[in-house]
């Protein structure tokens, strides 16, 4: 083999060799540097919803009627599951004490009013009735009604349906008489609204938790129609409502 090959073959071994080389190096491994660590602080500040509540109309007639807020941060979460009464027949009237109030299990959510706000200074009420099943809606002229399914709908008007809220947004030991016109009882309120206490971060923004923690119901049967084994249904609506002053 002559100088001219053996030099070409060793220019090709080099460009050979070089390409090993390059694949070597070629995998991106960290390798730590051993005591070289450092720290950054992260602070997240909470701070008070700065937007205008809007109010339509701007000054309304009823300072306590609802508006529609345009934002998601002042909601009605939850309201009790159930209210369920026993009650044997009687004679006309019928008044009787909810045995279970949401599940029947004190503390595990079901029997609470839950409102949401996200503004310090903001003021609210939760206000409940009973609605009227002859048309679907919240009574507005009359008393609420139960209604049965028995030989086409029978409808019996509703005197009283007290109900009493706990905690700092509750109606303490006053219930409240949700069967009269149109929303008006109380359930749930801020506490400035209740007993004048100032409104802060800690008591009127985030989650407020109000459990129902009694319930009493007085109906009419004036047509004397129940019987035993029979059962009477009704709805309780719920509104919550932005205060201006």
């Amino acid at each position: 083999m002559n100088a001219k090959k053996l030099l070409g073959l060793g220019l090709a071994g080099a460009v050979l060799l070089g390409a090993g080389s390059t694949a070597a190096f070629a995998d991106d491994v960290d390798h730590e540097v051993q005591t070289q660590t450092d720290d950054t602080t992260v602070t997240v500040n909470v701070i008070d919803e700065s937007d205008p509540d809007p109010i339509a109309p701007v000054t309304p007639t009823d300072p306590t009627s609802p508006v529609l807020p345009g934002q998601t941060r002042l909601t009605l979460n939850h309201v009790p599951t159930a209210y369920i009464f026993n009650t044997e027949v009687s004679d006309t009237t019928y008044t009787a004490t909810a045995s279970t109030i949401g599940s029947g299990t004190s503390g595990d959510g079901s029997e609470d009013i839950v409102v949401f706000n996200s503004k310090v200074g903001r003021r609210w009420k939760v206000k409940a009735s009973v609605t009227d099943p002859e048309n679907g809606n919240v009574v507005t002229g009359n008393t609420g009604q139960l209604t049965i399914n028995k030989s086409g709908a029978k409808y019996f008007p509703v005197t009283a349906f007290n109900i009493t809220s706990s905690g700092d947004n509750g109606t303490g030991t006053t219930p409240v008489n949700a069967a009269t016109t149109g929303y008006q009882a109380i359930v749930a309120q801020d506490v400035y609204g209740k007993s004048g206490t100032t409104l802060s971060a800690t008591n009127n923004t985030s989650t407020m938790t109000i459990p129902v923690s009694a319930v009493s119901i007085t109906f009419t049967d004036a047509d004397h129609v129940l019987q035993v084994n029979d059962v009477v249904s009704g709805t309780i609506s719920y509104q919550l409502y932005m205060v201006t002053e």
